[in-house]
């Protein structure tokens, strides 16, 4: 049978990478967003898992990342500006997307002034950020190139 279709369906796709503690929005990111529109990996199920988050990003040489700010656990709290803002002081170029319940203004300006490029209410759609995420890459690459 035709087992290589998905994998060259693959080749074409933004790299990306979802930071997230919540189970239920990581299941919607890899059966939605990750299956549908991007290659690229979940992270976040454990604090570890959000402690090495910043090297997983640098390493991984992704195009764009989906970061949850609260990302909490029993044993403690990180929040999704203090790794951004660490990928950033190591030179990482990709579109960073935060996906938020807080969208003050305040907590608006804390997502950019840390690194990111652009935040999303919780409310929001695989497909919408999708869209937003691949327009973003796609312009972030075009600038690059000049």
């Amino acid at each position: 049978g035709g087992g290589g279709g998905a994998e060259e369906k693959k080749a074409g796709l933004f790299r990306v990478v979802c930071v997230e503690d919540e189970r239920l929005i990581r299941m919607m990111y890899q059966r939605v967003l990750l299956k549908k529109y991007f290659d690229g990996i979940v992270i976040g199920e454990s604090l570890k898992q959000a402690q090495s988050a910043a090297d997983v990003i640098i390493e991984g040489n992704f195009d764009g990342v989906v970061m949850d700010q609260n990302l909490v656990y029993a044993e403690g709290t990180i929040l999704g500006s203090d790794i951004v803002r660490e990928v950033r002081s190591r030179g990482y170029k990709g579109v960073i997307l935060f996906r938020s319940a807080n969208t003050e203004e305040a907590d608006i300006d804390l997502y950019l002034k840390s690194g990111g490029d652009a935040v999303m209410s919780k409310a929001a759609t695989s497909k919408l950020i999708a869209q937003k995420l691949k327009v973003m890459i796609e312009e972030r690459r075009t600038t690059q190139k000049l």
